[in-house]
């Protein structure tokens, strides 16, 4: 392990160095995490350095126990053993601090992995500056406040008496602490004032603040996270990793391996293609036609579409829902008041709780015992010798109340000449007058596990001339024997141990006359507690036979370290309460020398449908769990339809069945269901388990022969048991019966375990069926939508409590019990956190450390990540909450304005429901057809329809003709096919309205000739033609849309591809920059704008492959308008986008009609600043598509309309008329802001963009070049391979040519020379 650590250290050391060699010394400590790093490394090098100065001091290296028991070398050597105890506790004091150091670089490396892992840090980060001067004044008024208690109370209070100890006690009493009576009781008039000012100042004023500081911080990190959409893009952070171990490591894999299989082919295929032509292998056929796979099915089974609309139904039909809802709360509601009922009735935790106080605490463990001179408790046990003297006490306590059960008798009688063997009596001892123990030859059974000691090595030997080799465990309830057949065993005392010397010693004393006793195997022989092998001791069933097996024991020194551990146990009967208990008191010697003390009191019924004592509601108990068995299999059934059905929909998806595994597990109510009914089977098996058992079915203990349980031959076959004859077989009736016991036990006690385990995911699925009421799903989805980070805060917490747990362990762990390992010490800081803190064991070791240790630790988990917890779950809740409140607030807002929401599964359900139809650009409900959710919407003939699937529709430039009728028709679906519309309240018209209406009409009619021969502007056309045709008054909704930027350049676009079809030249469609287009398209040329063909089909002139040309061209026009450079734009462009002041005539365009300002637009050209003020608007539109908005809402100059029929009715005069010009320059000024914000956002984006196109590019000419010199190395030792072998051929031609004609003999000559 050391080998294992210095290799790595050597690693992280020259991965160091490489760093700085790479970036430079200074560049790289100026990186985050850097000087961590080294500091890590630095304090690890020297913790390996001072084990090699610790190893090498001579105290250490020579040390002998001759010298400690040599008088004259005694005191040197005792005084360098300290020398050498002090230079190791500085170097546990290094292994601490790098502990420490290398647990929080750990955790600054896990919150790089997602923005929730460094949560914590930021949010930390960000409040530094408000947490230090915070700091200043709390430290400021905590040294006031210790210094008072210190002076005030030290004198009469030992937990204030040092400075250290007021300050723990300061931050104790922040943990709730109550120290009232304490300080009261030294200064009745000081402590008081004292207690109440810190509570009110620290408690409620400091810690509130303290608070407030972390969740404004928390406020700032969770507002910058959602800005930049952190939390949506990011990975998990184990399958981040994950990605990049195989990028790392199997990365690296793959490429040395693919190498070295180059080189390795390189080298073998000479060799390979010489044996297949010396074995004439010959060549594979290449085949000539392939097996095609199936086809998968285009579409589902019969049974599965009917699945599939049965689901949707019920998914869409509130009513139905509602019922599924209301019946399965109504069930889990049951399941839940039935399995409370059964648990309280078969449980009965007060009886078992009064009954294991009762045989065994107050019989045994309240018992003190007198050695030395002095009384003892039980927790006061420290030694097997200590176990001796209480046993005498407490176990032999056990047999004073005997009495005598006889044949026939009505009640027992004197114990006196009472003999268990005899079949008319039995002796029974008594606990507490009820509680007998019912085995003929046995009340308290007594199991020793030996312990096994080696001889030690002779540097040791003559300290410890014996060696302790069984497993330093608490051996009572585990098997510690298994060593005996593995070594060659002794003990303390240094004599052998085996199993015959054990049984001899047994054997030979006075007792065995009537009892054999030996060594028993673990799993195999009876007697032992729970079969875990040893010796296993009866102590009879009188207080005389306790006693004499006790002094035996003594006598052969098993109460000493000889023994590993021992376990007391007896069985009783309370027929009162008609409840069996085990009772277990056990002992385990560790290699420290602790003893570690064990008590148990295990009480089980054994009867099922009758009894004795006064519960008679056994029948009572069976129909509940046959009701709960019903109810179970409803569950069950329930949950496979509900997996049937996610399977069918996945089939639908084309998803395998692995995804479908995953994504079903993923959801946590399935993963909840899923083990709550594993949970539900296995308390419903474990019950049946219990109540099938056959010894608990026919044993019962009685006076009669022929009545009383005997042991069946099976079982007396299987464990060896001696015949009926001999009396050793009532002993070993009675193990036999300890073991059945034990067994009965062991199930109950696991039905228990299940039960409990059961009960919480019963609760967990009644959570999950109340949650889909509005008044509880608030909680449940606080709580859900806040798990992901409050799973990363529990990680990041572990993470640095691990790092104080191994710190803490190091120091304070050799001499506090709480610090002695990492996990004892993890449950002490959790005691910590929660408020149950003693300082004092740590402040005998070091008071300093001490006090940091516990201040910090405080600070960082009590007042910082606790409360993380509340800031996440109030910043989940506040939006929730504030999300319903929107919600609601718009549901009472589209009330008040008629406003009515509909979603109808399908078009067929919408044509099937009502008739739409068109009327003056309005579409309005013509008729309910039938009732449905529309009636239940309150829908009437002539409500309006104001949106489809939340967007505005312009009907009257999307609707053919033929559609006007039969709009529903028309509606073009969402992507899962359902439709909704939002349908509004006709307008209400008064008695004055009307009239003003009628008689401005017959005006018209009869004055016709108010307008003849008066001259109108080209601009302001004859308003009776607005009022004759009022759909054609210009409005965003039915013309500025059409005719905006976007719209045009589609128009052209459009207009010169058919041109050029019609003429076959092929045009370049985008614009030259300079050149300005003559005219916009002409109105008959109009297409409809691509915003409405979602949500209506159309039929188009051109098929699929010209209609992608035709948008290609599009966005490549627009691409030249919006990016055009300034320097590119001609005079009149650059005239046009300037800014300048707008006339009123041109702001309120009294009069206009749309075929004027269709004219009026086709002069004027397309502008890139035009372009981009429309995809500003289009982008608004799109952004708060599902939500109101007030900026959308004024943009989209809803009030055009209004102020065009107050112009025509000439009421627009004077402050009304300059109020909206004011409002129209203001609103110019909007957009010229609007677009210049986007323009800058833009070409930021373009500017990061680039920005990463540039370091791509350059890494990606770093690899090129080295590319490139690798190809060049290669080439090198190519050519030269080349030359080499173009020389070799030379000669070869010159030899052979001399050998076929000797007059080229001289040329081989001369090319020897040359």
């Amino acid at each position: 392990m050391r080998v294992t650590c210095v290799v790595m250290l050597m690693i992280f050391l020259l991965l160091e160095f490489r760093r700085m060699w790479d970036l430079g010394f200074f560049a790289h400590f100026r990186q985050q995490g850097a000087v961590t790093d080294m500091v890590s490394i630095s304090v690890s090098l020297g913790v390996f350095i001072s084990y090699w100065i610790v190893e090498q001091m001579p105290p250490f290296k020579n040390f002998k126990f001759e010298s400690l028991q040599n008088v004259n070398t005694r005191a040197d050597t005792y005084v360098s053993l300290c020398d050498v105890a002090r230079s190791l506790q500085i170097q546990g004091l290094f292994i601490a601090l790098n502990l420490l150091v290398v647990s929080l670089r750990t955790v600054s490396l896990v919150s790089g992995l997602h923005s929730n892992l460094g949560l914590i840090l930021n949010v930390i980060g960000v409040s530094a500056p408000n947490f230090a001067a915070f700091m200043v004044l709390f430290g400021m008024l905590q040294i006031g406040f210790v210094l008072t208690s210190f002076f005030a109370f030290g004198p009469g209070y030992s937990e204030m008496s040092d400075i250290g100890l007021c300050i723990y006690k300061s931050f104790s009493m922040l943990s709730g602490d109550m120290i009232f009576a304490d300080i009261s009781r030294v200064d009745n008039i000081l402590g008081p004032i004292y207690f109440f000012s810190f509570y009110i100042l620290f408690y409620l004023v400091l810690i509130n603040i303290f608070v407030t500081l972390l969740m404004s911080g928390y406020d700032i990190v969770d507002y910058q996270l959602q800005k930049k959409g952190q939390n949506e893009i990011e990975k998990n952070p184990i399958v981040l990793i994950f990605e990049e171990l195989k990028a790392d490591v199997i990365g690296n894999i793959l490429r040395y391996g693919s190498t070295v299989i180059k080189y390795a082919r390189i080298c073998l295929d000479p060799i390979v293609v010489s044996v297949k032509a010396c074995c004439c292998i010959p060549a594979p056929s290449v085949p000539t036609s392939f097996r095609s796979r199936a086809s998968p099915l285009r579409g589902a089974t019969l049974a599965e579409n009917q699945t599939t609309s049965r689901n949707r139904r019920g998914a869409h039909d509130p009513d139905k829902k509602l019922r599924q809802t209301l019946i399965a709360f109504a069930t889990m509601v049951s399941f839940m008041a039935v399995w409370i009922c059964l648990m309280t009735l078969q449980g009965r935790g007060i009886d078992s709780y009064i009954l294991g106080r009762t045989t065994l605490s107050h019989s045994t463990l309240d018992i003190m015992f007198s050695k030395d001179d002095h009384m003892r408790a039980f927790d006061q046990i420290n030694t097997f010798s200590d176990v001796k003297t209480w046993a005498d006490t407490a176990i032999a306590g056990l047999y004073d109340s005997p009495v005598c059960a006889e044949s026939g008798a009505s009640q027992w009688t004197s114990s006196d000449n009472c003999s268990s063997i005899s079949n008319s009596q039995q002796l029974l001892n008594r606990i507490a007058n009820w509680n007998i123990g019912f085995l003929n030859t046995t009340f308290v059974r007594l199991t020793i596990q030996p312990a096994c000691f080696v001889a030690t090595e002779a540097r040791w030997a003559s300290g410890s001339p014996t060696l302790r080799k069984t497993p330093d465990a608490e051996c009572w309830n585990s098997v510690c024997t298994e060593v005996l057949s593995t070594e060659t065993c002794r003990t303390a005392d240094g004599n052998i141990l085996n199993t015959q010397s054990l049984a001899n010693t047994i054997n030979a004393s006075g007792v065995s006359d009537t009892f054999s006793f030996g060594y028993d195997n673990p799993g195999t022989n009876l007697g032992p507690f729970r079969m875990l092998g040893g010796l296993a001791f009866s102590l009879g069933v009188t207080k005389e036979e306790c006693q004499e097996m006790l002094a035996l024991l003594n006598e052969s020194r098993w109460f000493t370290e000889n023994s590993a551990s021992m376990v007391f146990d007896w069985l009783t009967y309370n027929g009162n309460m008609d409840l069996f208990t085990q009772n277990i008191v056990a002992f385990s010697l560790l290699e420290t020398g602790i003893l570690r003390r064990s008590s148990v009191a295990r009480t089980f019924p054994m009867n099922v449908d009758a009894g004795g004592g006064y519960f008679n509601l056994h029948m009572l108990v069976l129909v509940l769990f046959g009701i709960y068995s019903a109810l179970l299999f409803y569950h069950i059934v329930e949950m496979c339809r509900h997996v049937a059905a996610e399977f069918v929909q996945s089939r639908h998806m084309q998803k395998s069945c692995k995804n479908f595994l995953v994504d079903f597990l993923s959801e946590p109510w399935n993963l909840a269901e899923l083990t709550s009914l594993g949970i539900s089977l296995a308390t419903f098996a474990s019950f049946l388990v219990w109540v099938l058992n056959a010894f608990r079915a026919q044993y019962n203990f009685s006076m009669d022969e022929f009545l009383k349980y005997v042991v069946p031959n099976e079982e007396v076959k299987l464990y060896g048991m001696p015949q009926v004859v001999d009396p050793v077989r009532f002993l070993e009736d009675d193990w036999y019966f300890f073991r059945q016991f034990e067994g009965i036990q062991g199930t109950y006690a696991a039905f228990l375990e299940l039960a409990a385990l059961n009960s919480l995911f019963i609760a967990l699925k009644t959570i999950k069926v109340v949650n889909q009421f509005g008044l509880v799903s608030k909680f449940s989805n606080t709580l859900g939508n806040g798990r992901s980070r409050n799973l990363y805060f529990i990680i990041v917490i572990n993470l640095q409590m691990s790092g104080f747990a191994l710190a803490m362990t190091v120091i304070f762990g050799t001499m506090v019990e709480e610090f002695s390992s990492p996990l004892s010490t993890m449950g002490a800081l959790l005691y910590w956190v929660c408020g149950s803190s003693s300082l004092r064991p740590l402040m005998s070791v070091s008071p300093t450390l001490a006090v940091l240790f516990f201040v910090g630790f405080m600070i960082i988990f009590r007042f910082i990540s606790t409360n993380m917890f509340l800031a996440t779950q109030l910043n989940t809740f506040a939006a929730l909450v504030g999300e319903r409140d929107i919600q609601k607030a718009k549901k009472e807002a589209n009330a008040k304005m008629g406003m009515k929401q509909v979603k109808y599964r399908n078009r067929k359900e919408l044509q099937n429901e009502l008739e739409l139809e068109l009327k003056i650009d309005q579409v309005r409900v013509k008729k309910i057809l039938r009732p449905g959710k529309t009636t239940k919407a309150n829908v009437k003939p002539g409500d309006l329809v104001s949106r489809v699937n939340k967007e505005k529709v312009e009907w009257q430039s999307t609707l053919a003709i033929e559609e006007y009728e039969h709009v529903e028709r028309a509606l073009m679906p969402e992507a899962d096919g359902s439709i909704t519309i939002m349908f509004q309240d006709p307008p209400r018209k008064t008695m004055l309205a009307k009239m003003k209406k009628r008689i401005f009409s017959i005006c018209n009619r009869c004055c016709g000739c108010l307008s003849k021969g008066k001259k109108v502007k080209p601009a302001q056309k004859m308003s009776e033609e607005l009022h004759a045709r009022p759909h054609l008054r210009p409005t965003v909704r039915n013309f500025w849309r059409f005719h905006g930027a976007i719209a045009e350049v589609e128009k052209e676009t459009q207009l010169y591809s058919q041109e050029s079809d019609v003429e076959g030249i092929d045009v370049d469609l985008t614009p030259e920059v300079g050149v300005q287009p003559s005219a916009r398209a002409s109105e008959s040329q109009r297409t409809f704008s691509r915003r409405s063909s979602r949500y209506f089909t159309r039929s188009e002139s051109y098929n699929e492959s010209d209609s992608y040309d035709l948008r290609t061209k599009v966005r490549r026009r627009l691409h030249k308008y919006l990016f055009a450079r300034p320097g590119n734009f001609s005079e009149t462009e650059i005239d046009l986008v300037s800014d300048r002041q707008l006339c009123a005539e041109e702001i309120l365009q009294e009069g206009w009609d749309v075929d004027e300002l269709t004219e009026v637009l086709q002069q004027m050209p397309v502008t890139g600043r035009e372009v981009w003020l429309d995809c500003l608007l289009l982008a608004l539109e799109e952004r708060y598509e599902d939500s109101e908005s007030s900026i959308v809402e004024v943009l989209r100059t809803s009030g055009l309309k209004d102020a065009s029929e107050k112009m025509l009715k000439g009421r627009l005069k004077g402050h009304t008329r300059d109020k909206l010009l004011k409002f129209y320059e203001r609103l110019d000024k909007v957009l010229q802001i609007l677009e210049n914000k986007a323009s800058t956002h833009y070409f930021q984006y373009l500017e990061r963009e680039s920005e990463q196109r540039q370091d791509l590019i350059e890494k990606q000419n770093e690899v090129l070049h080295d590319y490139v010199c690798e190809l060049e190395h290669e080439f090198c030792e190519l050519s030269g391979a080349i030359s080499s072998y173009q020389t070799k051929k030379d000669m070869m031609l010159a030899k052979f040519s001399g050998v076929l004609d000797p007059e080229y003999s001289q040329l081989e000559q001369t090319s020897k020379h040359s």
